[in-house]
């Protein structure tokens, strides 16, 4: 009976968990990513308290040069995207060129498509306009974006300083918390490193990539290889829609320069070979099978995450995924369903010999 109240109590309170996780997003947001990045941190701040700073003091130093980073990272990007973007009119009319071509191949289709709109056009004699109910949602919509995006900005800094200056008390805290319910030693070892070498490993791909992006484009003589190695290198790391996001600049450049379709054809399979000699054999060298999520689990988190919390939880579902298994994986009561994310199931029968002594 005991044991399946407790059951009971475990699932309610997963989907209690998942209720404040959907509609306190712009709360839980901000603090899963400062959390993640005290993980990446801590290392650096522990060793400046080794050579004599104060916690406060090393973690103020480590915020500061990380703040600092991002910014230099965020203003390349930027830049190259900028330049890409004094472009986007000639992309336009070339993109307009070709559906020209399209529509005068296929005119007489074209020519029913325009009566059929004619037909409509002629039948629609009756609008309702409802200003207030179509502009409220959109500026709702607008409002809470802005309201998300001002919270990582402002938010996640702050919570990663206390977070890293305050490690030991919330970390006693936590593990007061949850202790009862799941193996701490396993929590605080297998974590930090899985999220470390996972962050680690895709940064050492994305580096990978945009180098050998850069070169690519510069072989085949695109323009401005620089600034589309950088952005197409970036996202080619995306999971499942890697490879057509980060065909979609090349080949509006190539459309300003290529006449001839192969020039496509070669360039879209030599990035989707980038993409599967990083994704599989690069980036898995480093991170190696320390996750141990099989490849339906991970889709389906990719899915799931990326429907909790949009864009962040889609670049986050592979760690947050990872934490999940880990965290199912801390408890005997819910080793069952981490099993279910494993890509390497682990035996969860005993011995006979302790099915024995469990029995007398």
């Amino acid at each position: 009976m005991n044991s399946r109240n407790g059951s009971s109590l475990f699932f309610l309170s997963a989907i209690a968990l998942l209720v404040a996780f959907y509609f306190a997003r712009p709360v839980f947001i901000p603090l899963v990513l400062a959390a993640y990045l005290a993980v990446l941190l801590d290392p650096t701040v522990c060793a400046l308290e080794r050579v004599g700073l104060t916690r406060t003091l090393g973690t103020a130093v480590v915020v500061s040069m990380f703040l600092l980073f991002v910014g230099v990272v965020g203003w390349v990007l930027v830049d190259a995207v900028s330049v890409l973007g004094a472009r986007m009119p000639e992309y336009g009319e070339a993109v307009r060129g070709i559906v020209q071509s399209v529509q005068v191949r296929f005119d007489s289709f074209g020519r029913s498509a325009a009566v059929i709109e004619h037909t409509f056009e002629g039948v629609q004699r009756v609008r309702i306009v409802d200003d207030y109910s179509a502009f409220s949602p959109t500026l709702m919509s607008g409002v809470g974006s802005l309201f998300s995006t001002l919270g990582i900005a402002v938010f996640v800094p702050l919570l990663l300083y206390y977070l890293l200056a305050e490690k030991p008390n919330i970390k006693e805290s936590i593990n007061t918390l949850i202790g009862r319910f799941s193996y701490i030693p396993k929590l605080d070892r297998e974590i930090p490193h899985a999220t470390r070498v996972f962050f680690v490993g895709n940064l050492i791909g994305a580096i990978a990539l945009v180098a050998t992006h850069i070169a690519l484009f510069e072989l085949f003589g695109l323009e401005r290889p620089l600034a589309l190695g950088l952005t197409s290198g970036i996202l080619n790391l995306l999971p499942i829609i890697g490879i057509p996001a980060s065909l979609t600049l090349p080949f509006l450049q190539g459309l300003l320069q290529f006449s001839d379709p192969w020039p496509f054809a070669a360039l879209a399979l030599s990035v989707a070979i980038l993409h599967f000699v990083i994704g599989n054999l690069v980036i898995p060298r480093f991170v190696g099978r320390r996750a141990n999520i099989n490849t339906t689990a991970l889709i389906l988190g990719i899915l799931f995450w990326g429907w909790l919390w949009g864009p962040v939880g889609f670049l986050l579902a592979v760690p947050l995924t990872s934490t999940l298994k880990t965290l199912l994986e801390s408890s005997d009561r819910t080793a069952l369903f981490a099993n279910l994310l494993a890509a390497r199931p682990r035996s969860l029968r005993r011995p006979a010999a302790q099915r024995r002594a469990a029995i007398s």
